[in-house]
C-alpha cells in the first residue's frame, strides 16, 4: 500500500475518521427512512385511489335516471351497476390515514367488478346476496384483524363508517385496496344501471370516455374518473415532498457545519504532514484532490452504510410492525436512493472549502512555526 494513498490513510486514521463517519451514515438514514416511508404511503394513496380509477370510472347520476340506455350504448364497455354506496372503511398507512368508499354490488356482478380491478378471491367466496356480506382487500383484512367469517361493525374508532354489520365471506388481493358489499336491496339491477354505474377503462382510453360521457349526459353526472382523483393525490403529494426537501434541507446545513468544522480540526492536526509534502516538491493542486478524495471516499462509504443500515431497519419494522397490520414499505426505491445521496455530495463538497483553501495558501516554511 503506497504511502500517500487513501486506502492508506483510511487504515491509519480509523477513530479519526468515525465521528464524520457516524454523522454522514446517520443523516443517510434519517433522509433515506424518511423518503422511503413517504413514498410507501403514496403508494398506498394510490392504491386506495388512483390506481383503481385505471381500470374504472364511476358514474352516478345526478337526476333520476340519467344514464339512459342511449348512453350506455354509445361508451360500448364493460358496465357494472352500483346499488348503492353503503359508506366508508378506514385505511392506516404507514403515514397516515384515508377513507375508502363502500360500494354495494349485485351477486351477479361481483366477478366482473373483481376482473375490472384485477382483484383475486385467494380465500372464502363471494357474496350471494341474501343478506349483508363483503369482500375485504386484504390488507384492510390485516388491519381490521378480521377472517373469512367475521364480521365488520360501524366503529368510530378505526373509521369504520358503514350502514350496519357485514360478514366477511372472501378475502381479495391485488393492485388496489378496497372492500366491495353485497346484501339485499329493493333497487332493480334494471334501475341501478340508470343511476350509478362502474364502467371498465384503463389509463389510455379513461381521458376519452370522460370526454364522451360528458358530451352525452352533460351535468346530469357526476364522473370520478383517473384525471380528476390524480390531481388531488398529487397536491397530497407535493406537500409530503415539500415536508421531506425541508428535511433534507436542515440536515444538510446542520452536517456541513459540523463537517466543516471536524474537517478544519483534522486538517489542523496534519498541517505539518502537507507541509512537509509541499517542502518535498508535492503541487498543491495534489494535495487538494487528495484531500478530496480522503474526504469523498469517507462520505460515500457512510452513504452506503447509511442506506444498508435503513434497509435493515425497514426490514424489520415491516416483518414485526407493518405488513402484520396490512402496511409495507419498499426497501429499495431508486428516487428515495438518488435524493439521499444529494446530502452526502454536499457535505463531501462544501465541508472541504475551508481546509482546501488553506492549502492553497499554505507555505513549506510553517513547519518552523
Amino acid at each position: 500500500m503506497k504511502p500517500l494513498s487513501i486506502l492508506s490513510y483510511f487504515a491509519n486514521n480509523k477513530r479519526k475518521l468515525l465521528p464524520s463517519f457516524i454523522c454522514i451514515s446517520l443523516g443517510v438514514f434519517i433522509i433515506y427512512l424518511f423518503s422511503i416511508i413517504i413514498s410507501g404511503a403514496g403508494s398506498a394513496m394510490k392504491q386506495a385511489s388512483v390506481d383503481m380509477l385505471e381500470r374504472g370510472t364511476f358514474v352516478s347520476s345526478n337526476s333520476k335516471n340519467s344514464i339512459s340506455d342511449y348512453i350506455r350504448n354509445k361508451i360500448n364497455r364493460d358496465i357494472v351497476p352500483i346499488q348503492n354506496q353503503n359508506g366508508q372503511i378506514q385505511y392506516n398507512s404507514v403515514m397516515g390515514e384515508m377513507s375508502i368508499d363502500v360500494y354495494r354490488i349485485f351477486p351477479q356482478d361481483m366477478k366482473k367488478v373483481l376482473k375490472i380491478f384485477d382483484l383475486k378471491l385467494i380465500r372464502g367466496k363471494v357474496p350471494n346476496g341474501k343478506k349483508n356480506e363483503i369482500l375485504l382487500s386484504l390488507k384492510l383484512a390485516k388491519q381490521y384483524k378480521v377472517n373469512v367469517g367475521d364480521s365488520v361493525k360501524p366503529n368510530s374508532q378505526n373509521g369504520t363508517n358503514l350502514d350496519g354489520t357485514y360478514k366477511v365471506t372472501g378475502i381479495i388481493d391485488g393492485p388496489v385496496i378496497t372492500a366491495f358489499t353485497s346484501g339485499r336491496s329493493d333497487i332493480k339491477r334494471s334501475e341501478a344501471l340508470k343511476n350509478s354505474i362502474i364502467i371498465k377503462v384503463n389509463i389510455k382510453n379513461s381521458k376519452r370516455i370522460s370526454k364522451q360521457l360528458k358530451d352525452l349526459a352533460g351535468k346530469s353526472v357526476n364522473i370520478i374518473d383517473y384525471k380528476s382523483m390524480k390531481k388531488q393525490i398529487d397536491q397530497i403529494a407535493m406537500g409530503l415532498r415539500s415536508l421531506e426537501f425541508i428535511i433534507i434541507l436542515v440536515i444538510i446545513v446542520v452536517l456541513c457545519v459540523s463537517m466543516a468544522n471536524l474537517n478544519y480540526i483534522s486538517f489542523i492536526n496534519r498541517k505539518n504532514e502537507f507541509s512537509i509534502l509541499t517542502a518535498i516538491g508535492y503541487r498543491k493542486g495534489f494535495l487538494c484532490r487528495k484531500l478530496l478524495k480522503e474526504n469523498v471516499m469517507n462520505c460515500m462509504t457512510a452513504y452506503i452504510s447509511g442506506i444498508l443500515f435503513t434497509m435493515l431497519v425497514v426490514s424489520l419494522l415491516n416483518i414485526s410492525l407493518w405488513n402484520p397490520n396490512g402496511q409495507s414499505v419498499a426497501l429499495f426505491n431508486i428516487n428515495d436512493i438518488g435524493t439521499a445521496i444529494i446530502m452526502p455530495a454536499f457535505v463531501a463538497i462544501i465541508s472541504m472549502l475551508t481546509p482546501l483553501k488553506e492549502i492553497r495558501a499554505m507555505e513549506y516554511e510553517c513547519l518552523n512555526r
